[in-house]
């Protein structure tokens, strides 16, 4: 574990939010890291038009077509920290360059026309291909003894955490098991929809 150490990393503060709070980030650099600006692209599955590029297995180098907002870092003794507040309902997707990876983190501003979804695994704990290229984030409920980098999976599933923040929990021998058997639920990540609206069919290729 001491290897990520080294590596950047981002915190969040709870990532569904009502329309009118806040979200803290907070970003941690070793020393002679570069990074760039953060970068945060409002309403990003509402207002892409990704075509054929919207696959899973693919990336997210759509997003480069969007609007966003740009907000410059300012680190001391290796550390930065902002709050931002969501003018708009939606989702939300932020970008953060650092050293020679990019990290995202989903988040999402309701209003009570809002319903949310929450993506997880189902029979295999890392489906292929994965929806990353497609904006949804997963949740996983990764199995205790398998929390750990000398797990191939758990290994996969915590960098999955590190550079998308996509939720990994620990499910432990005496946790109830969910209502399917087999289904893996776990705590619910934001993804806004518009509940008077309707669902767009982009999602057959999840199937």
């Amino acid at each position: 574990m001491t290897t990520h150490l080294t590596l950047p990393l981002w915190t969040t503060s709870s990532r569904l939010l009502k329309l009118g709070e806040w979200l803290d980030f907070r970003f941690h650099l070793s020393s002679g890291t570069t990074n760039g600006d953060l970068k945060i692209y409002a309403r990003y599955l509402e207002d892409a038009v990704p075509g054929t590029d919207f696959r899973a297995g693919g990336d997210l180098q759509w997003l480069a077509r969007l609007p966003f907002e740009q907000i410059p870092l300012a680190f001391t003794g290796g550390q930065a920290a902002i709050r931002y507040t969501p003018k708009r309902p939606g989702s939300y997707l932020a970008a953060w360059r650092a050293g020679d990876e990019t990290y995202y983190r989903y988040f999402a501003a309701i209003d009570d026309r809002y319903v949310v979804l929450s993506f997880s695994t189902f029979f295999g704990l890392d489906p292929q291909p994965t929806f990353h290229g497609m904006g949804i984030p997963l949740d996983y409920r990764l199995p205790v003894a398998q929390f750990t980098p000398d797990d191939p999976v758990g290994r996969k599933l915590l960098d999955y955490n590190r550079r998308l923040g996509e939720l990994v929990v620990p499910a432990f021998p005496d946790m109830p098991k969910p209502p399917t058997g087999d289904l893996q639920r776990t705590v619910p990540v934001a993804v806004g929809i518009r509940a008077d609206q309707e669902i767009q069919s982009s999602f057959h290729a999840l199937h």
